[in-house]
């Protein structure tokens, strides 16, 4: 499944087209998308189109994952990776260095703490 670029009047109907996907949604493979996943979409997707961030892919994983990814105009690719137990922070820039974090059963609060402290928003 390609990337959607979301913004915030979009937003409720991608996640309701995601919400919606069965096992084996990519051609026989991919677990659906935990619900988990879906709770700090909004609050994550305007925090980073607050910082002038105007593009932003949402988009499953084959896992089962919901993936927040954007590219600034340095060429350096980021993402968050959500599911019900954890949330992955990642960042690749042009020089191919890659950073990754990941923290399990965090609240909402402290997610969006670490989303603005790894991304230095």
């Amino acid at each position: 499944m390609k990337p959607y670029i979301i913004c915030v009047m979009t937003l409720a109907h991608r996640i309701e087209e995601l919400q919606n996907l069965d096992q084996g949604w990519m051609n026989g493979q991919g677990a659906p998308i935990e619900r988990e996943a879906f709770l700090l979409v909004p609050e994550l997707a305007e925090l980073l189109e607050e910082t002038g961030i105007e593009r932003i892919g949402l988009f499953p994983t084959i896992e089962g994952s919901l993936e927040l990814e954007w590219q600034t105009g340095d060429n350096l690719r980021q993402g968050i990776t959500l599911n019900k137990d954890t949330i992955r922070l990642s960042s690749l820039d042009a020089d191919n260095d890659y950073r990754e974090e990941e923290f399990a059963n965090a609240t909402p609060y402290q997610t969006i703490d670490a989303v603005k402290k790894f991304f230095a928003f």
